[in-house]
């Protein structure tokens, strides 16, 4: 084997374990950063989930008090404080977000999962008037309406 084949056979076989050891050493701290940054909402604050109704409110209440409440996407909900503690909810648009509540200091206090969903009570119940059965049940689900169960005959 010449020079150049064993060199080249030499680059061939260290990159690989460069790469490796380039991912053990960056790996740890980037999981560490991980670890920090999802651990924020859970050391500083449980996280909620919440269902509101298309163009409907909801009005939560906090253990803590807080001043600033920030809604990852506006144009889906609006998010009011009601007093120090009551934070009052209303859908705006069918969709996911998430607020994060922060006391005095900025710190984070919690954390709302919000999924603004269509009004299935209302569909429901008209299904029910319209075919006299409780058979059908109504959900919605990632913005869509889903429908199940058995239709009875009259």
């Amino acid at each position: 084997m010449n020079r150049r084949a064993f060199i080249t056979l030499l680059g061939g076989a260290v990159a690989p374990v460069i790469l490796v050891i380039a991912w053990l050493v960056v790996w740890p701290s980037w999981l560490r950063t991980a670890q920090a940054q999802s651990g924020v909402s859970e050391e500083s604050g449980r996280v909620r989930h919440v269902v509101v109704t298309l163009n409907k409110s909801r009005t939560l209440r906090f253990d803590k008090p807080f001043v600033s409440a920030v809604v990852g996407a506006p144009d889906i909900m609006d998010a009011l404080p009601m007093s120090d503690r009551v934070l009052y909810i209303q859908g705006k648009k069918v969709g996911t977000t998430n607020v994060s509540v922060f006391d005095q200091s900025m710190k984070l206090i919690g954390v709302l999962d919000v999924e603004v969903a269509i009004d299935t009570g209302t569909l429901q119940e008209k299904i029910r008037s319209v075919t006299g059965s409780r058979g059908i049940r109504v959900r919605s689900s990632n913005g869509q309406i889903v429908l199940s169960g058995v239709a009875g005959t009259r």
